[in-house]
């Protein structure tokens, strides 16, 4: 993974090593590259797209109890019996307690980059793009959303990754009410 020179790339990574297998390591490099191959189409800065990139799974390995026993401890009530969505939340808090991050666009890209959510900045949308499209993921749906972004753009592609993924979801589980509404308000907020 190439250095971005970003000013705290380097931390960001020693910390990931720390606390993350080297399958979920080998993950975020890998959304961080997609992110950034894209982030002048999603209007945000270098340093916004390789911090979200990094530290969007920071506590995606932490042990479901005490993934709870954190986000009780940040105040956060939602998703306590759903880890694959808590990790956002917690790690968000993280982020802002434990590493000092204070963009709120990227804080709120960490917390809903599993859902998605209404008014979402274009931070979140990115990633929510990336964490779904880079080059590691294993279905055919990756690469038509990499191919979308460099032939159609930003507007198209995330249209196409919040509906086959909410569409996914729908056919295998319960749909969270943020995907519901965050699908519905990319109609109005990203017109195609």
């Amino acid at each position: 993974m190439p250095d971005f020179g970003t000013q705290r790339e380097s931390e960001f990574r020693a910390v990931l090593r720390e606390r993350l297998p080297e399958k979920t390591f080998a993950h975020v490099e890998s959304v961080t590259d997609t992110i950034v191959s894209f982030h002048d189409k999603a209007g945000i800065s270098l340093e916004q797209a390789v911090t979200a990139g990094l530290l969007h799974d920071v506590c995606k390995a932490v042990q479901k109890d005490d993934l709870r026993e954190m986000a009780v401890r940040y105040g956060i009530s939602e998703y306590l019996d759903v880890p694959n969505l808590l990790h956002g939340p917690v790690g968000a808090e993280f982020c802002r307690t434990e590493l000092n991050i204070t963009d709120d666009e990227v804080l709120d890209a960490i917390r809903y980059h599993t859902t998605g959510k209404v008014n979402w900045n274009p931070v979140g949308c990115a990633l929510y793009i990336a964490d779904f499209s880079e080059p590691r993921r294993p279905h055919p749906e990756a690469a038509t959303a990499r191919e979308m972004m460099d032939e159609k753009g930003f507007a198209e592609t995330v249209h196409y990754v919040a509906n086959t993924k909410t569409d996914y979801v729908r056919k295998n589980h319960e749909i969270d009410p943020n995907s519901e509404a965050f699908v519905s308000w990319i109609q109005t907020e990203y017109p195609i």
